[in-house]
């Protein structure tokens, strides 16, 4: 079976974001194993641009910042396929998956390609008043 990763932020978990992530997993387990990551609940920091902006994540794959990253990260690496979630505030995505973006960009696009060949879904939930 192939495995997903659902990775989603809002620090609202019971608003549009959550409900959107709901439905969507609930489709999803019906051919796939599905691991859900909510940014919101992990310890993530942002980047530090070390190494004049280009540390050990151009030259190892890695970041130097021990937190829930990592984890993250490979979990990433190893899924099938991704489904990115945010809700969306001022035409943008949420500070938790900006956070990571950058973190993640810096270790995947230069050096390691873990993702490169990954199906993804990209899912924006913004409230219209």
């Amino acid at each position: 079976m192939k495995k997903v990763v659902v990775i989603w932020s809002s620090p609202n978990r019971d608003g549009l974001t959550a409900s959107a992530k709901e439905r969507f997993i609930v489709g999803l387990e019906k051919t796939a194993q599905v691991e859900e990551i909510h940014l919101n609940t992990r310890s993530l920091e942002h980047c530090r641009a070390c190494g004049n902006g280009w540390g050990s994540c151009n030259k190892t794959g890695s970041c130097i910042i021990r937190d829930d990253f990592s984890d993250i990260y490979k979990s990433l690496a190893e899924a099938d396929g991704i489904v990115w979630i945010s809700a969306v505030y001022w035409s943008d995505m949420t500070e938790q998956f900006k956070a990571f973006f950058d973190r993640l960009r810096r270790c995947d696009a230069t050096h390691n390609h873990h993702l490169a060949d990954k199906r993804c879904i990209i899912i924006a939930c913004c409230q219209m008043n």
